[in-house]
């Protein structure tokens, strides 16, 4: 809604800026009135005919000829004579309140007049020229029209037309007779927008034609005849406010055609003046300057040049006798010209700078005050000593032009030095020193001084990360390299022979310095460093028991100790994973050695063959009548319930009691075997009844295992053996009703076959339990 309006506004504006005005006496000239024109350069092929209803007139391209002043003033400033005739009062047929300088009659060699006026009557339906004066051989003489001539009906409106005649006629006694005629023919046939080079107007458009006649007597030559002049017609464009026409194209016919003869339009006095300017500038500164204009100037066209507005500057006094131009533009309206003071103006207090033009040629005045011109600051430094010492010493340098008005800046390599803003300076490091020295037209900078300062001799040494080497090794120290050092090297405080570069191959143990000395600056001494020597590695190794084992046994090897040693073992020259001790258990037959190594290196040591022997069957016992009888071996060893028989070391033995028996024998290489578990159950007593037999559930098992049955005593007792007769577990059940149960926790028992003896009183019974 908000946008509709809005356009709505839009719309009734431009409407109203293109609507018809019209022409009311506010528009015609009032006594005190004045009005700039320029005069035109005539173009022949100008189109001055077109016209109509919203037309739009465009004449930008009008180029500057000149100036005029049209001035208009009251009756009562004429003289006396003319201030009666033309008095502005309601009953004077010849009354005027306007009047304007100049004659309308052309040179006639029968009519000298001087001092010419029109008197014109304005009027809110009329504006007209009621007559004329002028001084007739001295005499003014007023001529009022016989018929007065109507330029135009108020108001004016586009359509409007009219036609008016108007005369006037002077008779000299014993001369003759003068009369002049003339016909206007006034219409209004345009209006719309008008361009000129001075703005944008909305306008009707008067096109006026004129025929005039000139009737002349000459008494003493009994001679009397007209004259038509030429038909003139002026186009006129009128807008409000405006007291002449804002364009005016005349013309007259000749031949039959119309030649264009005279264009002017209204416009602005031609002046170009500075605009605000600083109270000083530099010389050789490049600067922009404003100005400021008013009229119309002249853009580029065919054949002509288009209008340059020029900057000049006086002489140190403020005289423009012989200005210097420093700068121009090519421009028609107001801006800025850059511009240069040129670097040879004398400095000054009284310049001053003024703009010309060149199309229309105007000479505007100047900036109306004194400018100051100021040359360039002048800048030279100097050394109070020597520019080449060594750190720790300075040298000042200090400026040889020292002026109230300057400020100053050192400067370092070309980069200011914070805070050094004094005429001198005092230095204490290379480089190149210069000082800019600064006045209102900024810095100059001064000749370089180079500056030297000799670093005092440092001496470090530059070492690898570790300064600890092996037996027949060396490290190389290093010390800062400089073509300017000379060296020394010192082994415990004592100067090494020979060695004076700056580096050294160290091969004893000790602490090592060097002394770094320059011809001009001293000495320094390092900071010592310690070297220390490590002996190489030392590797052998020992058993600590028999070499030779068997299977499930290993010996001990151990290999010589030392600090920082880190070790390998192998097995048949093969690195053994994971053992890096210093001692070694093996199970394994082959020969070992052991890798030692320490910050100098790796030494394998001697080597040991270890042997180990197979693990024997396990024997198997058989009841052979009423013995026990193992398989054959070197030696025996029989077992009841885990305890070693007195005596029983030969293969076989005859059991005196019913239990577990196991046998253990060795072979030639030394090394045992156990057997499973024999029961024996036929020694003088019988076996214990358990009706319906025994039941072992889960069997086999991982965890627990439960035992039951039916027994015709009152109380068991129930033991598990190992394979090898060891007692594992035991408890006992007791019997009730002839029945009993009881549970076996067999979960920490290695996976194997297990024996379970179940006994009560003398009676005894052997079950396998198997532990998966």
């Amino acid at each position: 809604m908000i946008k509709n309006y809005a356009t709505a506004i839009l719309c009734v504006i431009a409407t109203a800026t293109q609507a018809q005005i019209n022409i009311t006496q506010n528009e015609m000239p009032s006594a005190g009135d004045t009005a700039r024109i320029t005069i035109a350069t005539v173009n022949p092929f100008i189109n001055y005919g077109a016209t109509g209803a919203n037309f739009s007139w465009n004449f930008a391209n009008l180029r500057n000829n000149g100036q005029d002043l049209k001035s208009y003033q009251s009756v009562s400033s004429t003289n006396v004579v003319y201030s009666l005739f033309y008095a502005n009062i309601p009953f004077n047929p010849n009354r005027a309140n306007v009047v304007t300088p100049g004659s309308p009659i052309p040179a006639n060699p029968l009519l000298t007049i001087n001092d010419p006026y029109n008197f014109y009557y304005r009027s809110s339906s009329v504006y007209k020229q009621v007559g004329f004066g002028a001084e007739v051989a001295g005499i003014p003489l007023p001529v009022a029209y016989s018929q007065q001539d109507i330029v135009y009906n108020l108001p004016l409106n586009f359509g409007n037309a009219d036609t008016s005649e108007s005369a006037w006629n002077i008779g000299l006694p014993g001369l003759g007779y003068y009369g002049f005629a003339q016909t206007r023919i006034n219409e209004v046939d345009g209006w719309g927008s008008l361009i000129t080079p001075h703005g944008t107007y909305n306008v009707l458009r008067v096109k006026t034609q004129l025929y005039a006649r000139d009737t002349i007597a000459v008494d003493s030559l009994s001679l009397n005849f007209a004259l038509d002049r030429p038909k003139t017609t002026e186009y006129k464009w009128l807008a409000a406010n405006e007291i002449v026409p804002v364009l005016q194209i005349t013309t007259t016919e000749l031949l039959g055609f119309e030649v264009v003869t005279e264009i002017f339009y209204r416009d602005d006095y031609n002046t170009v003046q500075p605009g605000v300017l600083n109270a000083a500038y530099c010389a050789r500164s490049t600067i922009t300057l404003p100005y400021l204009t008013t009229g119309s100037y002249n853009p580029p066209a065919f054949l002509q040049t288009a209008n340059v507005f020029t900057a000049q500057l006086s002489d140190s006094s403020g005289s423009f006798a012989s200005p210097v131009n420093i700068g121009n533009v090519t421009a028609t309206t107001s801006g800025n010209v850059t511009v240069t003071i040129p670097s040879n103006t004398i400095p000054g207090t009284h310049y001053r700078i003024r703009f010309t033009s060149s199309s229309p040629a105007v000479t505007g005045g100047d900036n109306g005050f004194d400018i100051i011109i100021e040359g360039p600051a002048i800048s030279s430094i100097v050394s109070s000593g020597n520019t080449a010492f060594c750190a720790g010493d300075s040298v000042m340098l200090q400026s040889n032009s020292v002026d109230a008005g300057y400020s100053y800046q050192w400067q370092l390599n070309g980069g200011d030095i914070i805070g050094a803003n004094s005429t001198s300076y005092y230095v204490t490091s290379s480089g190149n020193y210069l000082l800019n020295t600064s006045n209102s037209c900024g810095p100059v900078a001064s000749n370089a001084i180079a500056v030297t300062v000799n670093p005092l001799p440092v001496a470090n040494i530059n070492t690898p990360s570790g300064t600890s080497i092996c037996a027949g090794d060396s490290l190389v120290l290093t010390a800062v390299s400089d073509s300017s050092y000379s060296y020394q090297w010192l082994l415990n405080g004592v100067g090494v022979p020979g060695e004076i570069t700056s580096s050294l191959s160290a091969n004893q143990a000790g602490d090592y310095s060097v002394v770094v000395s320059t011809a001009t600056c001293g000495s320094d001494t390092s900071l010592s460093v310690n070297i220390t020597v490590a002996p190489a590695p030392v590797s052998v190794i020992s058993a600590s028991g028999p070499l030779s084992v068997c299977a499930g046994d290993s010996v001990s090897l151990s290999a010589t100790t030392g600090i920082g040693y880190s070790y390998q073992w192998q097995l048949n020259s093969v690195d053994i994973q994971g053992e890096v001790a210093s001692t070694i258990n093996v199970n394994t037959s082959g020969t070992y050695t052991a890798a030692v190594t320490n910050t100098c290196g790796t030494l394998v040591s001697n080597s040991i063959a270890v042997t180990v022997f197979p693990a024997p069957n396990a024997p198997i016992i058989s009841l052979q009548t009423d013995s026990l009888v193992s398989t054959a071996a070197v030696s025996y060893q029989w077992y009841y319930a885990g305890t070693a028989i007195s005596g029983a070391v030969s293969g076989f033995y005859v059991p005196t009691q019913n239990g577990a028996y196991t046998v253990v024998t060795t072979d030639a290489n030394g090394c045992t075997a156990v057997s499973s578990i024999f029961a024996m159950t036929t020694v003088g007593v019988s076996s214990i009844s358990l009706q319906d037999g025994l039941s072992i559930f889960p069997n086999p098992s991982n965890d627990m295992v439960s035992i039951s049955g039916q027994a015709s005593v009152s109380n068991l007792d129930l033991k598990l053996f190992s394979a090898t007769g060891q007692v594992v577990n035991s408890t006992n059940a007791s019997v009730i009703g002839g029945l009993f149960k009881v549970e076996l926790n067999i979960s920490n028992l290695s996976k194997g076959v297990y024996f379970l003896q179940v006994t009560s009183n003398n009676a005894e019974s052997y079950f396998k339990v198997i532990k998966k």
